[in-house]
């Protein structure tokens, strides 16, 4: 009778939990997991590709602007005036930066282990940099010959520490404002390299015939670097979204103006130029310690805490819930329990019982219906007992007196 008011156990199989409160907690794990796979391998990617340089075009309409003729010697300063823009040349090999017509990295000839030593003691000259002019397609001749030398002439780890004072990334604004007075200081960058082709130049006393032209940009501040190395200890990858992460320590020469063609029409960019001895890998940061990594941690981290407030919430409010709902169970069955007790300790009261048969007086007055018709039946005449004979004398006896 009372099964209805009765609590139901839950069973709480499922490691102290009901089924239900099981089947709820996956749901957000996987939920969480769903979100981390998000944060941790879809968003890093579009951090990476909103860190590209934005007056990039990485497609094969992208070239450097072409000289008429390519030297393969220059001997004279008429030569140099002539050929001063061959910064700018494209391989010879018919690629461009940035991948070219084959759409791909450029490849890049191995320099032997150690560049050959200067055939000349470097001697400096601090007039050599009023010959460099801002804002050109190339240095002076003279002027790349000279910083080679004193390059060469130099242990690339002291260039590194002479290199360390100024990041030419946190102090490009001042440098960009004021070339001539960083103009042959030692600075140090480092950026995603976007592409990298192999140079040769005459024989000259620097001892250098031999070097790379490369383009790099930073992927905290998308400006693109142009400059010259001749010392590499590997192959480098030189991509625009995939490339290498690399640093140089060198020297700034100048704002250069370098020329592209961009659908079919050219375009000029001014960008930094810097003449360095090696360029060096840089390593990937260990995982998980580098701001982008740290940055996924900390949201990852807050939307656990919100998971895990919302399931001890909901655990908290279940479990109220139910201790609500096993009191009005209980209440429900001690009022039926005490309503059951009072009607039993009440007397019964039994009605008489009623008499199928019934008197004469109502047999004559309302007689019941015959079955076959709706008609009342007339009333029997009742059939008188036979009188004894002690009757019969007395009845001879008032009527003989009358």
């Amino acid at each position: 009778m009372f099964e209805k008011y009765r609590e139901k156990k839950i069973e709480r199989d499922f490691m102290g939990m009901s089924k239900g409160e099981f089947i709820r907690l996956c749901a957000m794990l996987v939920m969480m997991l769903i979100v981390l796979i998000f944060l941790f391998l879809v968003l890093p990617g579009y951090i990476a590709d909103a860190g590209k340089p934005k007056d990039f075009v990485p497609t094969d309409k992208a070239k450097i602007a072409i000289p008429e003729e390519i030297p393969e010697r220059i001997e004279d300063d008429d030569a140099t005036k002539k050929y001063g823009k061959f910064l700018n040349e494209k391989l010879r090999t018919g690629k461009d930066i940035g991948g070219g017509e084959t759409g791909g990295t450029i490849s890049s000839d191995i320099l032997p282990p150690k560049p050959p030593s200067p055939k000349e003691p470097f001697k400096e000259n601090p007039d050599i940099w009023n010959k460099v002019v801002d804002k050109t397609e190339s240095p002076p001749l003279e002027v790349q010959v000279y910083i080679f030398h004193m390059l060469n002439s130099m242990p690339a780890e002291e260039i590194e520490k002479r290199a360390e004072a100024i990041h030419l990334g946190e102090s490009y604004s001042a440098i960009t404002a004021n070339t001539k007075e960083y103009r042959g200081k030692f600075v140090h960058i480092g950026g995603r390299l976007i592409s990298l082709e192999n140079r040769t130049m005459q024989d000259n006393v620097s001892g250098v015939t031999q070097f790379w032209f490369g383009r790099l940009y930073r992927t905290d501040d998308p400006r693109t670097v142009l400059f010259f190395i001749f010392e590499k200890d590997r192959e480098f990858e030189a991509d625009p979204y995939k490339g290498d992460d690399v640093e140089i320590s060198g020297v700034f020469v100048m704002m250069l103006e370098a020329v592209y063609e961009d659908k079919g029409r050219e375009k000029r960019m001014v960008e930094p130029f810097i003449i360095a001895r090696r360029i060096r890998h840089i390593p990937p940061a260990p995982m998980f310690t580098s701001p982008s990594w740290i940055v996924l941690f900390a949201l990852a981290g807050t939307l656990l805490a919100v998971i895990l407030l919302l399931v001890i919430k909901g655990k908290r409010e279940l479990k109220e819930s139910e201790q609500f709902l096993s009191n009005i169970r209980a209440k429900l069955l001690e009022a039926a329990k005490s309503k059951a007790k009072k009607s039993e300790e009440q007397p019964t009261e039994q009605k008489p019982a009623e008499s199928n048969e019934a008197s004469p007086q109502q047999q004559q007055t309302s007689p019941p219906p015959c079955s076959c018709c709706s008609q009342p039946q007339k009333p029997q005449e009742t059939e008188e007992p036979p009188k004894t004979d002690a009757q019969k004398d007395s009845k001879n006896e008032t009527e003989h007196k009358e």
